[in-house]
């Protein structure tokens, strides 16, 4: 309890909400693991993905794709800082915290859904190119089972995102969330 210059108790802040807590802590993480991890992303470019192998190789050739990570490597770092800040500010209940994180997460899942439109389908044409093109000495193996098997799993992942997403909205909307943040219930 805070009290004033005269030993009188003060107004008593609000108390941060478990999920507040678990969202920003969320939050913290991701943007410091991706700010961490930009240097690679940049290494990885710089080196045209040869460390990747051929499918890095592959990848890289494709002018779709090195376009998308030529313009969507800056946009994650300035994200990956926005989830830091947003993350830091849930945690302090800072007002424009809540804002940004529901800007944020209403940005994540327009993403999600234009990354599963454009590099789904993409990353089919990809692998196989990158399977045409691999030098073997033997005929190279049937990997056309492989194309579902992509499709799938990254549809799993935008899937399990958009949930994710829509879970901290609906959580970040609750009135005892709102009133922490300064916020009318409804």
């Amino acid at each position: 309890m805070a009290y004033d210059a005269y030993g009188y108790p003060g107004p008593s802040e609000p108390e941060r909400p478990i999920a507040v807590t678990v969202i920003g802590v969320l939050g913290i993480i991701g943007g410091a693991l991706g700010l961490l991890s930009a240097p690679l992303n940049i290494l990885y470019m710089a080196t045209g993905f040869k460390a990747a192998g051929p499918m890095g190789e592959a990848l890289w050739a494709n002018d779709t794709y090195r376009l998308y990570m030529q313009a969507n490597t800056p946009v994650s770092l300035v994200l990956c800082g926005l989830y830091l800040a947003a993350g830091i500010g849930l945690l302090r209940l800072r007002p424009w915290a809540w804002t940004l994180t529901i800007g944020l997460l209403i940005f994540g899942m327009l993403s999600q859904i234009l990354n599963a439109c454009i590099m789904l389908p993409l990353m089919g044409t990809i692998f196989n190119e990158a399977m045409a093109a691999t030098s073997m000495p033997t005929p190279a193996p049937d990997m056309s089972f492989m194309k579902p098997v992509i499709y799938v799993s990254g549809g799993f992942a935008v899937v399990i995102g958009l949930a994710v997403m829509v879970l901290f909205l609906v959580l970040l909307t609750r009135p005892n969330v709102r009133r922490a943040f300064g916020h009318s219930p409804t």
